[in-house]
């Protein structure tokens, strides 16, 4: 028994010490990712999901591979035309979720997407320069009434050019269920839950993308890395997790 625990004691220790050198992190069964696109592939045209779904996501436009991401590859997209296709139909279903990636800019255009979604009844987005509220950001889901639209806003100036920020935003669900913003780890903003992702469209969700608006804006300038896409709103010590390099 005694020689039982020592041994539970040691690979507790050992698996400590490892998850810290390499940047690991681990999450309940329930709260494994929906899709998990690594961006390490580093030549052609598809992505893998990472977490064995068999899904893939393909790249359009100017975007290029890079060596130089937080976690092996990342990719470049030049502001020109280059986008990444996600998966129809991931989030259509969805009353909670977590979205969270890596980011550097080049230049943060007046309403380039980091990521938008578009259904039958709206779209769901991420821009890091909405310019209004002034000189703000902006993720919001819109399903047909602007009265119930969130709009969580953090200052644009918490984005510095060529540096890399780990973003995530995350959806609850329930009474008092609410909408969190969070850079490289840190809360920066909450809202009260008044749509879900799966409120923006009915039979089929298309148009996902990466780097690409659902309207004729400016294409997103700069680099990403490492996107997850969870059926749960993780919680502010998994986001702080998920954040470290």
């Amino acid at each position: 028994m005694r020689n039982r625990l020592f041994l539970c004691v040691i690979l507790c220790i050992v698996g400590v010490v490892m998850a810290s050198a390499t940047g690991c992190w681990a999450l309940s069964a329930e709260k494994q990712p929906l899709l998990h696109f690594t961006f390490d592939e580093g030549a052609g045209d598809v992505l893998t999901d990472a977490t064995g779904s068999g899904k893939i996501a393909l790249l359009e436009g100017g975007v290029e591979w890079s060596t130089e991401g937080v976690s092996g590859g990342a990719l470049v997209f030049k502001g020109v035309d280059g986008f990444v296709r996600l998966p129809d139909n991931v989030a259509k279903d969805l009353d909670a979720m977590t979205i969270a990636l890596w980011v550097k800019l080049n230049s943060n255009p007046l309403w380039a997407r980091v990521f938008d979604f578009a259904g039958s009844k709206g779209f769901m987005y991420l821009t890091l320069n909405a310019g209004a509220p002034a000189d703000n950001t902006r993720f919001s889901i819109y399903a047909g009434d602007p009265d119930k639209e969130p709009i969580l806003s953090i200052p644009v100036d918490n984005f510095a050019l060529d540096t890399w920020y780990h973003i995530a935003v995350t959806a609850g669900s329930g009474e008092g269920a609410e909408y969190c913003f969070y850079v490289d780890g840190e809360l920066k903003a909450t809202l009260p839950v008044t749509h879900a992702s799966k409120d923006i469209g009915s039979d089929v969700l298309m148009s996902n993308y990466l780097g690409k608006s659902q309207f004729p804006d400016p294409y997103f300038d700069g680099m990403m890395d490492e996107f997850y896409l969870f059926t749960e709103a993780l919680s502010a010590d998994e986001i702080a997790a998920l954040s470290k390099r």
